[in-house]
């Protein structure tokens, strides 16, 4: 009887915390002090309850009430919260386990990379059992951002002129035989990315190598960075990439997107 008592409380608690973030989340799109009434409506709830939630944020500091209108807003305290945890060294923490899952599932090694500017920059590298030692040369340097699948993850969801502006900045020198150096031809390979939902570099930034990428999303559907699985060609033939790595990819992107808040429909 106990045990089921605990439960119904336990289970009453995390109703009113889902509700609580729900207020939150709903006050959070507003540009200005909305009415109570207008909240009640928007979360099918009655006054009395929306009222009992928006005082609880008002009592922590993150609301107010707004001494005109008598309506509620969100404080820049909520901002604190969001800050604290939208840095690189957060995001990095959050991927870390995962590019270890694809280096033992895969055996492939793996790196998450961010765009900085007009160039892309390794926040981790996980060496495959093959290629130990290489993640403490690639941490903190980039590749041309034409020339790497995380680059043209990354290049894939920016406006055409934002691209030709990089391009024109970093410019498209060939690091391979196969590098894409013409403009309107990485244009058509930035369209198939955005289709496919992932990037292959063929051997264009390291004869030899492929690699395969795929973007990781915020809590906004942005693109923040992107994570990459590569090997020697011998290892990743272009059957095995769409049928294996991609998959798996797929699957671990969508495991770390959510975690920045990221709800997929």
């Amino acid at each position: 009887m106990e045990e089921k008592e605990e439960k119904k409380s336990n289970d009453y608690s995390s109703m009113r915390l889902a509700r609580l973030f729900r207020v939150l989340e709903v006050m959070s799109t507003k540009k200005v002090p909305t009415r109570l009434i207008d909240l009640s409506k928007e979360l099918n709830l009655p006054q009395s309850t929306v009222y009992r939630y928006v005082q609880a944020l008002i009592s922590e500091g993150y609301a107010y009430t707004d001494e005109e209108s008598g309506n509620y807003a969100l404080t820049w305290k909520v901002c604190k919260v969001s800050d604290a945890i939208r840095t690189p060294t957060v995001l990095r923490n959050i991927a870390s386990p995962y590019l270890h899952r694809i280096v033992d599932t895969l055996l492939l090694s793996a790196c998450l990379v961010v765009m900085e500017g007009y160039r892309t920059v390794y926040l981790s590298f996980i060496d495959s059992p093959e290629t130990i030692g290489e993640s403490t040369i690639r941490i903190g340097k980039n590749a041309p951002i034409h020339t790497s699948g995380s680059g043209k993850v990354l290049l894939s969801v920016l406006p055409r002129q934002k691209v030709k502006d990089i391009l024109e900045i970093s410019g498209m020198v060939a690091m391979t035989p196969k590098t894409i150096t013409d403009e309107e031809a990485f244009f058509v390979e930035l369209e198939n990315v955005r289709k496919k939902g992932f990037a292959i570099d063929d051997e264009e930034c390291e004869e030899g190598h492929r690699c395969v990428s795929v973007p990781i999303l915020d809590y906004s559907g942005k693109t923040v960075a992107a994570i990459s699985a590569f090997a020697r060609i011998e290892d990743m033939d272009m059957d095995k990439i769409e049928n294996v790595f991609v998959p798996y990819l797929k699957k671990i992107s969508v495991e770390i997107s959510r975690k920045l808040g990221y709800e997929i429909k």
